[in-house]
């Protein structure tokens, strides 16, 4: 089947093949469907799209609307992206393990990366009318213990798992491989400071103290030593859908999957998602409580203590990771409400 590269190459009849192919559809046919370009300035590795999809005729499971994530029409954007392995990476999630994940992704209908081109298609299920976070708003303390309660569920499945060394596709590459970011981070620091609203801030300088002195050893420590599991490596708000009605959350975004030590993903939620002054009158307690649920799931040899201290650890690998992003793309420049100037305060002590 001829893949799409871009909205324009998408057909009603190539939707409809997908769809049958998936026993989605019996009868019908999609014979028109209109297109809505979705996502901002976070969107940088991709284009994002939401489809709605009429059919010839009635029938009962027939999707409404669609997401078509598409690799970077930029070339060079696409061949540095490709270099990180993100598309693969998602690709692969969604077609080998998404299936065996205790967490709700959507469902994909398509996945498919060319490994020389970089050029890649996924084909969603729109989550919608569940609501999506917010990486700037942030979120609430009772979101925040939902998604802990997802992430316990996600881990204990993967806990330690041989399965997932059999997966290459998992392992983070070029610059977002473990043993590269603390020389990418001090690359990139100067540059992600001009593009801040407020460089001069003390406490901006001490946070870059700060992730320089121990970036190295978490990430040597939290990616490549066990207890490893399989982590998403990015638990902020963009990437999460609450549903109201049944209660769960759904995780989307999976281009940074890998293995790692399970608190990479709750530092990233905790100290991304909430206000520092509430952050930290509540931080010990929810990673207690995603212990625990850890625990509730069959972990067994995750004593509090090790669960602490590697989330101490683990805290520094967002802001790292937002400051090497940010100052390494030449198309992110300081604006009036640049997202970084939110969040990677946010992150700090």
């Amino acid at each position: 089947m001829e893949v799409p590269t871009s909205t324009a190459e998408i057909t009603a009849a190539w939707l409809t093949s997908v769809l049958r192919s998936r026993k989605v559809l019996n009868g019908a046919a999609v014979n028109s469907f209109t297109v809505e370009l979705l996502g901002g300035e976070k969107g940088i590795t991709g284009e994002l799209v939401r489809l709605g999809l009429a059919y010839d005729r009635a029938e009962p499971d027939a999707p409404r609307r669609l997401i078509a994530k598409f690799s970077s029409p930029f070339p060079d954007v696409r061949a540095a992206v490709q270099s990180m392995g993100f598309y693969e990476r998602e690709v692969q999630f969604y077609n080998q393990l998404a299936e065996s994940t205790p967490v709700r992704t959507p469902r994909c209908y398509f996945g498919q990366v060319d490994q020389t081109s970089g050029l890649s298609l996924l084909l969603l299920e729109d989550l919608a009318p569940a609501r999506s976070g917010g990486w700037v708003e942030g979120c609430s303390l009772a979101e925040v213990r939902r998604v802990l309660d997802a992430l316990a569920a996600l881990h204990a499945r993967w806990w330690r798992s041989p399965d997932l060394a059999t997966k290459p596709w998992l392992q983070l590459r070029a610059m977002v491989a473990p043993e590269a970011l603390a020389s990418v981070f001090a690359e990139s620091w100067p540059s992600f400071l001009g593009k801040l609203s407020d460089p001069s801030n003390p406490d901006i300088g001490a946070m870059g103290r700060w992730i320089d002195r121990d970036l190295d050893r978490a990430a040597n420590v939290l990616y490549s030593e066990e207890p490893r599991t399989l982590v998403h490596n990015d638990v902020q708000g963009d990437n999460l859908f609450f549903d109201d009605g049944d209660g769960s959350v759904a995780f989307v975004d999976w281009q940074l999957t890998t293995c790692g030590r399970a608190v990479v993903d709750v530092a990233t939620l905790i100290r991304g998602q909430l206000d520092p002054p509430i952050r930290r009158q509540h931080e010990r307690h929810l990673v207690q409580h995603y212990r625990d649920a850890l625990v509730n799931h069959g972990v067994s040899d995750y004593p509090t203590e090790q669960c602490w201290e590697d989330y101490q650890l683990a805290t520094v690998i967002m802001p790292s990771r937002i400051a090497s992003a940010v100052g390494v793309h030449s198309g992110l420049q300081a604006h009036p409400g640049a997202f970084w100037d939110v969040v990677f305060p946010r992150y700090g002590p």
